[in-house]
């Protein structure tokens, strides 16, 4: 009304912007070469998906801090939807790189992780195939307990890899041996602020 403009019009030129954004960043975000990755997702609601839960999936290289990926899943966070975007990440990599994970508690994470690091073996003795994971693969976790919007406890656990070769990994990157998200976090709280669908938990465009 301001600009003399219908709402389906500066809908459009979002949508087109939108589209446009995704070619840029196809055409400069492959044969990327990440030593480190934090992955974590935040909630949203969109008007066209009323009564839906619309989850962003973001992937950030702490180093760089460049998103390498960004996944817009409708419905819960189930395993499929944790494929999908780290299948999204693995085709930005340059082949062969397998970074450093770290992410928050979500369990959905470690299938699609291990899901896409690794091939297929025959055992010996063994008539089918067996996946087997990298053993260079490195994934660890960052667990918070919440009593309400209270923070309880904080604990941290390793799910591939060891604990020692996680955390000379991070110390060789020039960050603490602490395990955390707290760079992806801190995109989040950015995107937040920038992006008006994530500012509250309410309907938007």
């Amino acid at each position: 009304r301001v600009l003399g403009h219908c709402e389906e019009t500066i809908a459009r030129w979002l949508a087109r912007a939108g589209r446009q954004a995704s070619l840029l960043h196809d055409l400069y975000f492959h044969n990327l070469e990440l030593p480190y990755v934090q992955v974590d997702e935040l909630q949203t609601k969109i008007r066209a998906y009323a009564g839906e839960k619309v989850w962003l999936w973001v992937a950030l290289d702490p180093q760089t801090k460049i998103v390498p990926t960004l996944t817009l899943t409708i419905g819960g966070r189930r395993t499929v939807h944790a494929m999908v975007f780290i299948h999204e990440l693995v085709l930005r990599l340059v082949e062969g790189c397998i970074p450093l994970f770290t992410s928050d508690g979500l369990r959905q994470y470690f299938w699609a992780i291990t899901a896409h690091f690794g091939q297929w073996t025959l055992p010996p003795r063994a008539r089918v195939l067996h996946w087997e994971v990298d053993a260079r693969l490195q994934y660890g976790q960052l667990i918070k307990k919440r009593k309400g919007r209270k923070l309880q406890t904080i604990r941290t656990r390793i799910l591939c890899g060891s604990r020692q070769e996680t955390v000379e990994t991070l110390q060789a990157l020039g960050y603490s041996s602490t395990i955390n998200t707290s760079f992806v976090e801190r995109f989040n709280l950015t995107l937040r602020h920038l992006v008006a669908s994530l500012v509250r938990r309410t309907s938007a465009l």
